[in-house]
């Protein structure tokens, strides 16, 4: 009886050592929040939301598409932000903080800025 509880309890230690292991770890001090800029592709512009915080998503209102998971990486003073359907932010934060860089999906690569926001906008 003593060996079946102390194999239960190493099972649950080691379980929730690997689970705390694996916890997203948090953004980069300052950088956690909703960041907002606009994708221009010729006259028309497309709001895109990042938001970072214990876990990364990204939201792409005017097409609906709000919630999607990502990944947030960092090398020196740059970031980048990698969206599952494929969307990148790669940029730096510049001294009025804001997030200026390049967004790439496919073949698309455009510049794009986004601001630190209180709430995204419609």
């Amino acid at each position: 009886m003593r060996s079946i509880v102390w194999m239960a309890a190493l099972s649950l230690a080691a379980w929730g050592g690997a689970a705390a292991a694996q916890a997203p770890p948090a953004p980069t001090a300052g950088l956690g929040g909703d960041w907002q800029g606009d994708v221009k592709i010729r006259k028309d512009s497309l709001p895109i939301v990042i938001h970072l915080g214990t876990a990364v998503t990204g939201d792409s209102p005017a097409e609906r598409i709000f919630g999607e998971p990502g990944k947030l990486e960092q090398a020196g003073d740059r970031y980048k932000v990698t969206l599952q359907s494929g969307g990148e932010f790669e940029g730096a934060l510049t001294k009025e903080g804001r997030l200026q860089g390049t967004y790439t999906k496919g073949d698309l690569t455009v510049p794009l800025v986004l601001e630190k926001t209180t709430a995204p906008k419609p």
